[in-house]
């Protein structure tokens, strides 16, 4: 990955195996959002500030991003085979 696009990762991770960077992309997606529109006030612009920056938010969101994911299919082939 070039210099420049390197300051681009706000979480400070570095590029890692083609699955990983699949897995953590909504993670990614989801606090790239926020940390674009954070809100009107001062505490929600340093908490979208500090959630975009950290590895932590970015597993968890893409862990909670997948688990609806999956719930959505298995409750989809549910209803298709009742």
């Amino acid at each position: 990955m070039s210099e420049k696009f390197k300051r681009d990762r706000m979480d400070g991770t570095p590029e890692e195996s083609t699955l990983k960077e699949v897995f953590l992309f909504p993670g990614r997606a989801i606090l790239w959002i926020q940390y674009m529109f954070p809100g009107s006030t001062y505490r929600k612009v340093r908490m979208s500030s500090r959630h975009a920056r950290s590895p932590i938010m970015t597993i968890i969101y893409s862990i909670s991003f997948w688990f609806l994911v999956g719930y959505v299919i298995i409750m989809f082939i549910a209803d298709l085979l009742s």
